[in-house]
């Protein structure tokens, strides 16, 4: 998800939107013209009414090609991913209107806690899909069900994210388009889709509401490939119906906790205070400390720093992250960055990058050798800041993990401070 949140992060809004916005706003309505109907028209029109009703009521009368000028465009993929039941109706095509008056906002609201959705709750909030994407539910620390969103991608790489909520999802692209936007109706549900880009990198909107439950479509693609998925996707939700969010409204609320601590309370802790150093280098004085507990984070934090040198401890319950990554010391080209150039994301292969920039060791197998092995040198020194770093690196405790980043301090420096911490 990391080319879609910097996708999103480079969304910006040019000069002319914000005196586009600005001219709107200040344009008064016009009065609307009110004409008086002739007595001999009046029958006419009631005709042309019971006519028209008429023929909305009575089934395959009216096809809804003639509503927003899209119709059944061709049948469901038959295909493991689509339901048997969905695969007989028609797909209905989007119009898609195009704008580059967009930009990435942050949502005003405040999330807690979320949990990722069992089988049987994705199966309840997206009946008419079975990919393999993650979702999560996310809430506030009172239990309200603020969102769901499922993300992924289909086979290469669309970024696509679902997202929907009962009432309004929050805005987290913002689109003015131009001229009042074109309407498709999907099974006679309004949709209003949108893309932007270039054409073989485009970014693709598609909103509707069913029964109250505001869904938000968003995908990455090529112009064709993008607008025949989203096209796919919004018929399948439709066809779903409206989600079932009645297994999310109860959730179980972890313990949740966001504190600033002093030192003294920092080593007070009854979890984490004893894994925190006592013997810390010349100069090094107490900066900052933080306890922090949610459903998937529960870490004590503590930095300490000299001019712009830092050591930054932490002391956690190991997350599966830590047992993923942990390395023995026979495999140097996973931690030791003497066998590596600056700039570091040239020289160190994909597969190993994430071993190298987070190795986590044994306590019992941790050596001086090893430590010293996490050193190098930025070669930029100045401002007070020594170019000797000691990279990202974790010693596994049992059921406690520490993991250290630090400038300005010497590999001897940081093995002595562990090693205050076994003698303890």
């Amino acid at each position: 998800m990391k080319d879609y949140k910097n996708y999103m992060d480079n969304i910006t809004t040019s000069a002319q939107l914000h005196q586009k916005i600005m001219q709107r706003t200040a344009q008064s309505q016009a009065p609307l013209a009110h004409s008086r109907f002739v007595p001999r028209y009046v029958v006419l029109a009631a005709c042309a009414v019971v006519l028209l009703v008429g023929a909305w009521l009575l089934p395959g009368l009216w096809d809804n090609s003639t509503i927003g000028g899209t119709g059944p465009a061709a049948i469901l993929p038959s295909d493991p991913a689509t339901p048997p039941h969905a695969t007989a109706l028609p797909l209905y095509a989007l119009t898609f209107n195009a704008t580059e008056n967009m930009m990435s906002v942050r949502p005003d609201r405040r999330l807690d806690f979320w949990h990722e959705l069992t089988d049987a709750q994705f199966a309840a909030a997206f009946p008419t899909l079975n990919e393999s994407l993650s979702a999560q539910a996310l809430y506030q620390s009172d239990g309200t069900l603020i969102e769901v969103a499922a993300f992924g991608s289909l086979g290469t790489e669309q970024h696509l994210r679902i997202r929907l909520a009962e009432g309004m999802v929050a805005q987290t692209v913002l689109i003015i388009p131009e001229e009042p936007p074109h309407i498709s109706y999907v099974h006679q549900v309004p949709v209003t889709a949108f893309m932007s880009g270039e054409r073989d990198s485009m970014y693709f909107q598609a909103e509707f509401i069913l029964d109250n439950i505001a869904y938000h479509v968003s995908l990455i693609d090529s112009e064709e490939a993008g607008q025949q998925l989203l096209t796919e996707l919004v018929n399948r939700i439709i066809i779903g119906g409206a989600a079932d969010l009645s297994g999310l409204t109860d959730p179980v609320i972890p313990k949740l906790r966001n504190e600033q601590l002093t030192l003294s309370q920092a080593r007070l802790d009854p979890d984490f205070g004893a894994f925190l150093p006592t013997n810390l280098p010349p100069r090094f004085g107490f900066e900052s400390a933080y306890r922090f507990i949610n459903q998937d984070t529960n870490s004590l934090f503590v930095l300490w720093s000299a001019n712009l040198n830092t050591i930054r401890w932490e002391v956690s319950r190991p997350t599966s992250f830590h047992l993923e990554h942990i390395v023995s010391a026979n495999e140097r080209e996973k931690f030791d960055m003497s066998l590596y150039s600056i700039p570091l994301a040239a020289s160190i292969p994909d597969e190993l990058w994430q071993y190298v920039q987070n190795p986590v060791f044994r306590a019992d197998e941790l050596t001086l050798d090893i430590v010293r092995a996490r050193a190098y040198s930025t070669g930029r020194g100045g401002g007070g800041a020594s170019d000797q770093r000691i990279m990202n690196f974790s010693a596994l405790y049992g059921d406690v993990v520490v993991s250290v980043s630090a400038g300005g301090v010497t590999p001897e420096q940081i093995w002595e401070m562990l090693e205050g911490l076994a003698r303890e």
